[in-house]
C-alpha cells in the first residue's frame, strides 16, 4: 500500500507525504517503480494460488469452500493494521 501510494505521489507530480535524504530522480525513481510492480505480481500471485491452485487437489464437494478465502486476505488484513498503525499513531516518531 505505502509503495503503491508513493508511486502514485512520484507519477502524478505531487510532494512525496515523507522526506528522504535521497531525492526521488534518475535511478531512486526507476528503482521505485520496479519494486512496486514486483510486489503487484507479488500480490496477484499469492491471490490466485489460494483460489485456484490448491482447490483443484481437492475431491468434488471441498472444490472451493470459503475457508479458502481467508488466507488470501491475511496479508491484506495485516497491511491495513499496519498502515493504520504507522500513518495514526506516529508511533515509529518516538
Amino acid at each position: 500500500m505505502a509503495f503503491g501510494e508513493h508511486h502514485f505521489e512520484l507519477a502524478t507530480g505531487m510532494p512525496p507525504l515523507f522526506k528522504s535524504a535521497v531525492p526521488f530522480e534518475g535511478p531512486v525513481l526507476v528503482a521505485i517503480y520496479i519494486f512496486t510492480a514486483i510486489l503487484t505480481l507479488a500480490v496477484i500471485a499469492t491471490r490466485s494460488a489460494f483460489t485456484n491452485g490448491f482447490a483443484r487437489l481437492l475431491p468434488g464437494p471441498y472444490h472451493v469452500p470459503i475457508s479458502f478465502h481467508l488466507p488470501k486476505l491475511l496479508p491484506l488484513g495485516l497491511l491495513i493494521f499496519w498502515f493504520i498503525r504507522v500513518r495514526f499513531t506516529r508511533w515509529h516518531q518516538k
